[in-house]
């Protein structure tokens, strides 16, 4: 069985605001981002996840129901990182993980 969503008109954004800004990925980049992918590639284990949404809701309805007045955490405004630091990081820290069997490479 299929399911759909319906959209109104004005739900439906044109493809002009999703076509790309023109900015380039320099190929470096692109190595860069290819080989953190493959490093952290495995098989994929969903008995390895844990859907935390599901009790954190039960908690925020048992404490609305007691009366507990539920107030929303202040946002953290952190400053942006230098994300090819970052993703030089990750490729080093995923290439001293073990190669886990049954990964998917190339």
């Amino acid at each position: 069985m299929a399911l759909h969503t319906l959209y109104y008109p004005e739900e439906i954004l044109h493809r002009v605001e999703f076509s790309p800004d023109g900015s380039k990925v320099s190929p470096a980049e692109l190595e860069m981002a290819t080989t953190l992918v493959m490093a952290m590639a495995a098989a994929f284990k969903p008995e390895q996840y844990k859907d935390e949404y599901e009790g954190a809701l039960k908690k925020m309805v048992e404490a609305k129901v007691k009366g507990i007045e539920i107030k929303m955490p202040e946002e953290e405004k952190g400053e942006i990182p230098d994300l090819m630091a970052a993703l030089k990081e990750s490729i080093a820290a995923a290439k001293k993980k073990p190669a886990l069997a049954g990964a998917r490479r190339g």
